[in-house]
C-alpha cells in the first residue's frame, strides 16, 4: 500500500468523498456542504494526484476515475471485526474475577491486619504495666 493510500483511508471525509462520487444516484448532499473550502480543495487535489478524480472532458464535471471504483470496492471488502461482543463480555468477566480476588485478599489482610493489631495492642498494655509510672 502506497503512502497515498494509507493517507486516504485515514480520512473518513475521504470516503464520504469516494462514495459520492462512485455512486452519482445517491440521495446523499455533496459531502462538501459546511466544510472547510481549504480541506475540500486538498481532498480534491489528493484524488486527482493519487488518479481517484478527474475532469470529465464532455461537461467539465468531475467524475470518479476507475481507480476510484476499485477503491471503493476494496472498502466493502473490509469486514467488521469477529467477536467483539464475547470480547467484551471475556474482559468484563475478567475484571470481575480479579475485583472477587481483590475483595478476599482485602478482607484476609484485613483480619491479619487486626490480628497483628491486637498482638501490638497486648504488648504495648504488657509493656505499659510492667513499666513503672512517672509521678506527676
Amino acid at each position: 500500500m502506497t503512502s497515498k493510500e494509507q493517507f486516504l483511508i485515514r480520512k473518513p471525509l475521504h470516503i464520504k468523498f469516494a462514495l459520492y462520487f462512485t455512486n452519482p444516484q445517491s440521495s446523499e448532499p455533496a459531502p462538501w456542504i459546511g466544510q472547510d473550502i481549504d480541506s475540500v480543495a486538498q481532498i480534491f487535489r489528493d484524488f486527482t494526484k493519487s488518479g481517484l478524480l478527474e475532469l470529465s472532458d464532455e461537461d467539465g464535471l468531475w467524475k470518479a476515475t476507475d481507480a476510484m471504483y476499485r477503491y471503493v470496492e476494496d472498502l466493502y471488502r473490509v469486514s467488521l471485526p469477529d467477536n467483539q461482543t464475547e470480547k467484551a463480555q471475556e474482559s468484563i468477566s475478567q475484571k470481575a474475577s480479579l475485583f472477587e480476588k481483590g475483595k478476599k485478599s482485602l478482607g484476609e489482610n484485613t483480619m491479619k491486619f487486626k490480628a497483628l493489631n491486637s498482638i501490638i495492642t497486648a504488648a504495648i498494655a504488657e509493656h505499659m504495666a510492667s513499666t513503672p509510672k512517672a509521678r506527676t
